[in-house]
């Protein structure tokens, strides 16, 4: 019995062990050494199409969809001869972002490349209209009121938008543009903006008289 003793012994230990990892591999919340919850998309859509430099945080991705854990990120794409350009994307868990970037010329050798490559033409165009698009809805989430412009009071005011003169570079930001006739009209323009519920004193508010009067 005692010369089977450390045999037993043995089996007994790897039944253990076995046991043991079976357990830990079995917990749905277990999750492995180096590995990610990686429940979040990131689509991709860029133009150039071919050897278009793709990263999400700095780390190379093709073109499509990329799984990555929920969080903010960014977005870069470079090409030779083109503008680097980069996007901030901020996916929660279970949903997916589509990022779309369209890189403009900065060199003679790229200058007409959207004129002789149809395909990336109309992927350009595809990727700037979509962006035109949530640049507007995004414009008109934060004032409601601009799907009621231009207004226009013959002989008295125009109001409606434009881009935003004091933050030019951010396609998002919106400035209100008043054409008027006189003082009166001016100040009725800023009435029909604290009607819907603004107050124009915190607002980007371009004034332009008229000067044909």
């Amino acid at each position: 019995m005692k010369r089977y003793l450390p045999l037993i012994i043995g089996i007994i230990a790897v039944i253990l062990f076995i046991s043991g990892v079976s357990i830990l591999f079995s917990r749905g919340d277990s999750v492995l050494p180096g590995s990610s919850k990686r429940t979040a998309t990131i689509i991709t859509t860029v133009a150039p199409t071919f050897d278009t430099t793709i990263t999400i945080n700095g780390d190379g991705v093709k073109e499509g969809e990329t799984k990555v854990e929920p969080g903010t990120y960014t977005v870069q794409a470079a090409h030779k001869g083109f503008e680097t350009e980069s996007k901030m994307v901020t996916v929660k868990e279970g949903e997916t972002v589509r990022v779309g970037i369209a890189l403009q010329s900065n060199s003679p050798d790229t200058a007409d490349w959207y004129g002789k490559n149809e395909t990336d033409a109309r992927k350009f165009e595809g990727i700037s209209s979509t962006e035109s698009g949530i640049i507007g809805q995004q414009r008109i989430n934060s004032l409601p009121f601009l799907t009621r412009l231009p207004v226009r009071v013959p002989n008295k005011y125009t109001i409606d938008y434009g881009p935003s003169k004091k933050d030019p570079n951010n396609p998002k930001a919106v400035a209100i543009t008043i054409s008027y006739n006189d003082a009166s009209s001016r100040e009725a323009a800023r009435n029909w903006i604290r009607y819907q519920g603004y107050d124009p004193d915190k607002l980007e508010i371009i004034y332009s008289p008229n000067r044909a009067q």
